[in-house]
């Protein structure tokens, strides 16, 4: 099978869809009822409060994901629009890894996914400057007679 950019980007925007879909259906599950497990005694889904807030964020970083990646199959690589879509996908995983943080107050695994999150964060703001410099480059290179 000959793999191309073009098979590529369409397996990623697949991909994001079928997250996409997936956390859907765990918010569905949730508002449900499942899983509906007290914590301390206090009868409240603390699972379905974590997911719905960690959903706000992962939503938002979908979407921005998939504009980014359909940018780059029309070949708008190195343009201010996806520096900013970098940018909140960046922003969406420190607040996902917040929602986590606080959560782990109740599972303190999940202090292992706000880790993930941060790091996450972290790297895309690199990548995000990376891409600004480019930008920047891009923008000089085309003033150039």
């Amino acid at each position: 099978m000959n793999w191309t950019r073009d098979k590529s980007i369409r397996l990623s925007k697949v991909c994001t869809l079928a997250c996409a879909a997936a956390l859907a259906g765990l918010c569905t599950a949730a508002a449900a009822g499942w899983p509906a497990e007290s914590w301390r005694g206090i009868g409240f889904n603390w699972y379905a409060v974590t997911l719905f807030a960690f959903a706000v964020p992962a939503f938002t970083a979908m979407g921005a994901l998939y504009r980014l990646l359909h940018a780059i199959s029309r070949s708008e690589v190195f343009v201010p629009e996806n520096v900013r879509r970098l940018r909140v996908i960046s922003w969406c995983c420190f607040a996902a890894a917040a929602v986590f943080l606080a959560s782990s107050l109740y599972r303190p695994m999940w202090g292992v996914l706000a880790l993930a999150g941060a790091f996450g964060g972290m790297v895309l703001r690199v990548v995000k400057n990376v891409f600004a410099a480019a930008v920047a480059l891009q923008n000089e290179h085309d003033l150039t007679i």
